[in-house]
């Protein structure tokens, strides 16, 4: 709750910092340049309180967003009778050096803010090599889904091992730019070039769209390698290997774990010894309503079959998926309960292709399906039959979904119906353009019977003495900086995010991304709240926060420097024009063009804000 409430007034404070550092810069220029100001305000509005020293008057307003500075003639048209001093009368240079100071004040912040981080430590970002590769293997599906779905990466041949080194030519030397270069290009098809045993070789892959809040991102179904460790009763040691096999992430060690079943697995340690664990899976309930069920209570049977693994449990479900069943849960005492639940069915649609399929064009990623010509999806028997009718003839059915949206902090949900022809294939649902996911696909990791969620859980004993073990990732080591090479780390990350700010641009000119992919300041203040949300109130979280501002910081400085005509890239503009034609463009030609750029920029501001509202 507490981010829903603080993140506005932290964002806010941060861009009135960065906006008031810019305008600061535009003053102490001019006072160094001869031109001095009329009014240095901090914050915008009527004033609160103000006083005039020299020929400038100093202002603190009511609105706390920033401020601004305004220099004596700076929008003047008359010719004659100019205070010395006066903006335009000055010499070309000295303008330009006031007006360059803002956004060179930006980077420079930039620089500093960075070094800061560097100083207090940065996380190795080289590009790790690709340590799981999602849903390898057909699913184990119900009859919505599509019967033959693996990821993307599944289907291009990606090896856990692997290392990404470009995405469509473009290097990408950290997992941060390689998800960056995936988010952008849902559903369009993309060049990898990977390296694997010494040999590097282009791959092609189509990265799956997926809904990310309510953004559709591209995704190919892989993560990046975690070094893992494990902990006993003598410390944490490094894990380098599961059997023999390189230890890429815990995803490689639950597939040897479930692949040993009954017998040992050997972790390979980077002391170099083998240590012998054994390993046993365990559905325990993570979160309970019910009275008669504790969290941390294991599920042992469904209908009096013994279950191991969330499949078992779903295999037993999808059998009967409406009908009632008894699951008998077993506690840290030995004592059993057991409850009687029926699962409720969640349908989503997972993927859409509208544009080939117009049908589907109301539907979006995250809708969930209600109905079947009017009969709830419940009534799965019932749905089955209708289907089953349809498709021989490719039948046109009626689906109706629910949309959920939302405004802020506001919510309400909305009906859509898609009519389609459908057809069965293999004892599944097949709806052109469509594909949908059940809460009984395998992949989430959770389990929902009545008031108990379920999950499933390895549990990891010594061999030898049966002592409990721990495994996780291992805690990322920071590179710490001292103030020289720092500065020279900063300047490193700040150019860096000069040079990813202006690729986007220049793909946001030629249309390779979409403007769903900037953001404005309702966007920065949703960006704000999830950091809050993921973090807490901790001093990680002020860091991720101090970063945040940096970029944003760097990201202000381009796009003043760009040459629109308000912006300070025009005025720098002018000013050449200027230099070059030995008189400055007549004022009524800078004030129309001031006037075309005021209209484009406030309908981009618009569209952008608005953006920023519908994915909130």
């Amino acid at each position: 709750m507490f981010e829903n409430v603080f993140s506005i007034p932290i964002a806010l404070f941060f861009l009135s910092f960065l906006i008031f550092i810019h305008e600061l810069a535009h003053f102490l220029a001019g006072k160094a340049v001869g031109i001095h100001a009329e009014v240095f305000s901090i914050g915008f509005g009527p004033a609160l309180l103000k006083f005039t020293r020299g020929t400038t008057e100093y202002r603190l307003a009511v609105i706390p967003a920033g401020g601004y500075v305004k220099f004596p003639g700076e929008y003047s048209e008359d010719e004659d009778g100019r205070m010395e001093g006066e903006f335009h009368q000055s010499a070309i240079w000295r303008r330009a050096v006031v007006v360059a100071a803002g956004p060179l004040s930006n980077l420079v912040l930039g620089v500093l803010v960075f070094a800061f981080l560097a100083m207090y430590g940065l996380p190795d970002k080289s590009m790790p090599p690709v340590g799981d590769v999602i849903d390898t293997a057909e699913k184990n599906t119900t009859y919505w889904e599509n019967p033959s779905y693996r990821s993307p990466a599944a289907e291009a041949g990606i090896l856990p091992g692997d290392l990404i080194t470009a995405v469509d030519g473009r290097e990408v030397p950290t997992w941060e730019d390689f998800t960056h270069e995936v988010m952008i290009r849902p559903d369009k098809p993309t060049v990898l070039r990977v390296e694997r045993d010494g040999v590097s070789r282009d791959i092609p892959v189509t990265p799956r769209p997926v809904l990310r809040g309510k953004m559709t991102i591209g995704r190919v179904g892989i993560a990046a390698s975690q070094p893992l460790v494990v902990v006993d009763g003598d410390g944490t040691h490094p894990i380098t290997s599961f059997d023999g096999r390189p230890a890429y992430g815990y995803s490689r060690f639950r597939d040897v774990a479930q692949e040993a079943e009954t017998r040992d697995v050997l972790l390979g340690l980077d002391s170099g010894a083998d240590r012998p664990v054994r390993v046993r899976t365990r559905l325990l309930a993570a979160a309970s309503l019910s009275p008669d069920i504790d969290v941390g209570d294991a599920l042992v049977a469904i209908n009096g079959v013994q279950v191991h693994t969330l499949e078992d449990a779903r295999g037993l479900i999808l059998a009967s998926p409406t009908e009632e069943a008894v699951f008998m849960f077993e506690g840290a005492d030995g004592a059993t309960a057991e409850i009687a639940a029926a699962s409720e069915i969640t349908v989503v649609v997972a993927g859409v292709a509208g544009k080939r399929f117009p049908a589907m064009k109301k539907l979006r990623l995250g809708d969930s399906l209600k109905a079947v010509n009017g009969t709830s999806i419940q009534a799965y028997d019932d749905v089955r039959d209708i289907l089953r009718k349809a498709s021989p003839v490719e039948g046109s059915i009626r689906l109706t979904f629910e949309h959920r949206s939302r405004l802020l902090f506001a919510k309400w949900t909305s009906a859509v119906d898609v009519e389609t022809a459908v057809r069965w294939h293999d004892g599944h649902l097949v709806a052109p353009g469509l594909t949908l996911r059940s809460n009984f696909s395998d992949g989430d990791g959770y389990l929902t019977v009545g008031d108990v969620t379920i999950a499933e859980q390895l549990e990891m004993l010594d061999a030898s003495t049966g002592a409990p073990l721990t495994i996780g990732m291992a805690e990322a080591k920071l590179q710490k900086y001292g103030p020289a090479a720092a500065l020279g780390k900063g300047t490193e990350m700040t150019v860096a995010a000069v040079d990813q700010m202006m690729s986007l641009l220049k793909r946001l000119i030629v249309g390779e991304v979409s403007v769903r992919y900037i953001s404005g300041p309702v966007g920065i203040v949703n960006i704000t709240q999830k950091t809050l949300a993921r973090g807490g109130w901790s001093w990680d979280t002020f860091l991720s926060i101090f970063y945040l501002m940096a970029l944003i910081s760097v990201n202000l400085a381009i796009v003043n420097l760009l040459p629109i005509p308000i912006a300070d890239g025009g005025q720098l503009a002018f000013f050449a024009f200027e230099g070059v034609r030995g008189r400055p463009m007549d004022l009524k030609w800078q004030v129309a063009i001031q006037q075309v750029s005021v209209i484009l920029l406030i309908g981009l501001f618009a569209l952008v804000t608005l953006k920023d509202l519908v994915y909130w």
